[in-house]
């Protein structure tokens, strides 16, 4: 399968930036940077026991054309869902992976 016919979900990279809220208090505000096409699988569940309380976490891989201008601080917005990115693996000098985990909102 050709690398176009994989990349085909419309995913958007996000990062965080200072910004204000209503009543301009300073706030972490998530700002695009970019709108690309994506492939996006998860690849596993895992239950976390974070401050005595389990939450259930999910691994997702998302695999995007190799980017020069990745920011820190990654996040990905993909069908109303938040995940953090991870890692940044670099597949090959086409393709990179994004590691991320869910962000329950």
């Amino acid at each position: 399968m050709s690398l176009s016919q994989r990349l085909n979900k419309r995913i958007t990279l996000q990062t965080m930036s200072d910004g204000q809220d209503a009543a301009g208090q300073p706030v972490l505000i998530a700002v695009d940077v970019a709108t690309v096409w994506a492939e996006v699988k998860d690849v596993s569940g895992k239950l976390l026991i974070d401050a005595d309380q389990k939450e259930r976490s999910t691994q997702t891989e998302i695999v995007i054309r190799a980017r020069v201008d990745l920011p820190e601080n990654l996040l990905v917005s993909y069908k109303g869902h938040s995940y953090r990115v991870e890692a940044v693996l670099g597949q090959d000098n086409r393709t990179q992976k994004l590691v991320c985990i869910k962000v329950e909102s």
